[in-house]
């Protein structure tokens, strides 16, 4: 699998399955106001949890999902605007 391919998919897999920041509370985590929390399988947190450590540029999973999450809205606000029917490759 290419690493454009490969990213590609964590991102469209975060879109849909990201986990945000929680806080504990009570005995259970529970979102802040401004998060949500999405459930993610362990074999792609993992792959995220591995890119981070190699590449350093992230903090943690959540840092990671949100700007593939935010990423993936732009690409799509551009192709929704531009009125194209599929995006390019170029986020």
């Amino acid at each position: 699998m290419s690493v454009f391919v490969f990213e590609e998919w964590i991102i469209l897999k975060l879109f849909f399955t990201c986990t945000a920041r929680v806080k504990y509370n009570g005995g259970r985590n529970v979102p802040n106001k401004n998060y949500r929390s999405i459930s993610v399988n362990d074999e792609l947190i993992e792959s995220v949890r591995q890119l981070i450590k190699e590449v350093g540029t992230y903090h943690s999973i959540s840092e990671f999902a949100a700007e593939a999450i935010r990423l993936r809205v732009e690409a799509l606000t551009r192709v929704q605007n531009e009125g194209r029917s599929e995006p390019d490759n170029d986020c």
